[in-house]
């Protein structure tokens, strides 16, 4: 629809909205009136009896007076009822109602010409025609700048006044005819200039009323909008605050070992040394990982992929991931797996299942863990029980929130950081899922997820997704490099250098680049590798996505895989929509190798 046209529309709503508002609005004012009208009436209906009627039959001038009170006192209950349901009624329909009550109210007070007027003496008709003339005028104020009501309320008096005065003095009917004309006429141009001051009057406070609703809806928004800030504000400090002594305790630690090193310790001390270090980089990198994932999910950089998945596949590989570890806590790990395929995002789905599997094994002293996977209607069901401590009715609420922990007050890393289920459930929401926690203290906890989006498996691809490389298993691929050939594009030469050692001592050959000049030179000299593990961000305005596409616009298709710390750039959100591999660092060198392997395979095939 052109603006042209949409503002159109809007005119044209506008203009009816105050059509109805008008109406509805002299609707009201009128039936306010019918309160004092029966009271006029009778006020008037009697000054009539005492003066021009008083000498003509009772009779016949009380069943006059009769009727016009009582069509009058119907017409004011007609009004009462109106003013009672004024949101409800049908505006039209009730103008109509309303019209039609004022021609019979006013052609009974005029039936009185008619009646009587041959019976009076030339006096009491000069001053019947006289009381007769200014009724009109009295019913142009009550009916409330309406030309129907002004229109239908003089004709009912006027034409058998008229009729009534032209029977009686014939000679003089032009003369009244015209009089009559002239007065109503009158009459209802004061009614089209009151009707458009009342129609200004309904347009101001129409756009009054509009603007107070778009005030309050503004307002409404602004203070949900506070609230929001306010509690994301909260949740920040305390994930800082949470986060800040999560990272200073193993730097720390890192600066205590590093001067350990640094006194050349025997060869004991020296193993045993670099085994605490290893726990304490993995401890770091789970919780940098964590925070980045939860700073995608935060600013909607995560981008959700919608793929067949075998769900069951996917449990069963992992339940054999966690069975040594379950196995060396003297825990069962038990499963019943049906057979699901769920359109979804593998990532995402390995995660939480990896995550509330996980959080069993670790809050499980005895007993066992069990891991079931079945579907209702179109809804994967994916529960995760335990025969764990539980968790008190009081912590339920909270065990979502970002590092909190039941049972960990010191923040011993031994049991994570923290932010497990706080991921899971920031992943249901995403993926438009539930998830549901049933648990007893000290007889263990049941998770329940809850994933809409189940197909048939029929004709589906079931491959890993290139974006999970970081929620796949943790077993590296022992096999030797066998001369395959990487090239490393990073701009920080740490990395550069301890990447470079590391894929020297797996057995690779390396070669590496700081921007895209220097690996444009290494391909041009070297040739293709086997495989280009690329940092997203370089320096400048470099761009590892656009470094490698050009490559690839040069030397054709070749393994590209990708490393970042961001967590929202226009680049990570590209690269995530077309799908690469990518790994976030911290990278876990398990992972960077299983991705290796993955995306560039041993030449070197196994007896």
């Amino acid at each position: 629809m052109s603006a042209t046209t949409s503002a159109t529309v809007s005119q044209a709503q506008h203009r009816e909205a105050l059509q109805r508002e008008l109406m509805r609005e002299r609707i009201r004012l009128h039936s306010a009136m019918f309160g004092w009208l029966p009271a006029f009436h009778v006020a008037l209906v009697a000054l009539l009896m005492v003066t021009v009627l008083r000498e003509l039959p009772r009779a016949t001038t009380i069943a006059w007076a009769c009727t016009v009170i009582v069509i009058e006192s119907a017409r004011a209950s007609y009004g009462y009822w109106v003013l009672r349901h004024i949101a409800q009624i049908d505006v039209r329909y009730t103008r109509a109602g309303q019209t039609l009550a004022c021609f019979v109210s006013a052609a009974a007070l005029g039936s009185v010409a008619p009646l009587f007027l041959g019976q009076l003496s030339p006096a009491q008709q000069t001053l019947l025609i006289a009381v007769l003339s200014v009724v009109p005028s009295i019913g142009a104020a009550v009916s409330t700048s309406s030309r129907f009501y002004v229109l239908s309320y003089a004709s009912g008096v006027i034409l058998p006044t008229v009729g009534a005065w032209i029977h009686t003095y014939p000679t003089l009917g032009s003369a009244a005819v015209l009089l009559s004309i002239t007065h109503v006429g009158v009459i209802y141009l004061a009614t089209c200039e009151n009707a458009r001051t009342l129609k200004n009057s309904c347009a101001i406070r129409l756009q009054r009323d509009q603007t107070l609703r778009e005030l309050e809806r503004s307002n409404a928004a602004y203070l949900a909008a506070v609230e929001v800030a306010n509690k994301e504000s909260t949740t920040r400090a305390r994930v800082l605050a949470a986060a800040s002594h999560d990272l200073r305790q193993p730097l720390n630690a890192l600066s205590l070992y590093s001067a350990v090193l640094s006194t050349n310790p025997t060869a004991s001390v020296q193993v045993e040394t670099g085994q605490r270090i290893g726990q304490l980089v993995h401890s770091l990198g789970e919780l940098l990982h964590g925070l980045l994932d939860l700073s995608q999910f935060s600013s909607g950089q995560y981008v959700l992929v919608r793929e067949p998945l075998d769900m069951g596949s996917l449990l069963e590989s992992l339940c054999i991931e966690f069975e040594p570890i379950a196995q060396a806590k003297g825990l069962q790990l038990r499963r019943e797996i049906g057979a699901v395929t769920l359109m979804g995002d593998p990532m995402a789905v390995a995660r939480m299942a990896r995550n509330l599997i996980d959080n069993a094994v670790k809050y499980t002293d005895t007993g066992w863990v069990e891991v079931r996977l079945g579907h209702e209607a179109e809804t994967a069901v994916l529960t995760v029980s335990d025969t764990g401590c539980g968790i008190e009715p009081a912590q339920q609420a909270r065990i979502f929130e970002e590092f909190y922990q039941v049972g960990n007050p010191g923040r011993d890393r031994s049991q994570g950081v923290g932010l497990g289920l706080t991921i899971v459930e920031r992943l249901v929401e995403l993926t438009g899922g539930a998830v549901m926690l049933d648990s007893e203290p000290g007889k263990g906890s049941t998770f329940r997820v809850a994933l809409p989006g189940v197909v048939k498996p029929h004709a589906v691809d079931l491959g890993v997704h290139p974006n999970a490389l970081d929620a796949s298993g943790e077993q590296a691929l022992h096999v030797e490099g066998d001369g395959r050939r990487v090239i490393v594009l990073d701009d920080e030469h740490d990395i550069i250098r301890s990447m470079s050692a590391l894929l020297k001592l797996w057995g690779f050959m390396v070669g590496t680049a700081s921007d895209a000049e220097e690996v444009t030179a290494l391909f041009a000299h070297y040739g293709v590798p086997d495989l280009l593990i690329a940092d997203l961000r370089l320096r400048g305005a470099q761009s590892g996505l656009d470094v490698a596409l050009a490559l690839r616009e040069q030397h054709g298709v070749f393994p590209v895989l990708f490393v970042t710390g961001e967590t929202s750039s226009a680049s990570l959100q590209s690269l995530l929509e077309q799908e690469h591999p990518l790994l976030y660092k911290p990278i876990d060198p398990m992972k960077l190798r299983q991705a290796i392997d993955l995306l560039a395979p041993s030449r070197v095939q196994p007896d």
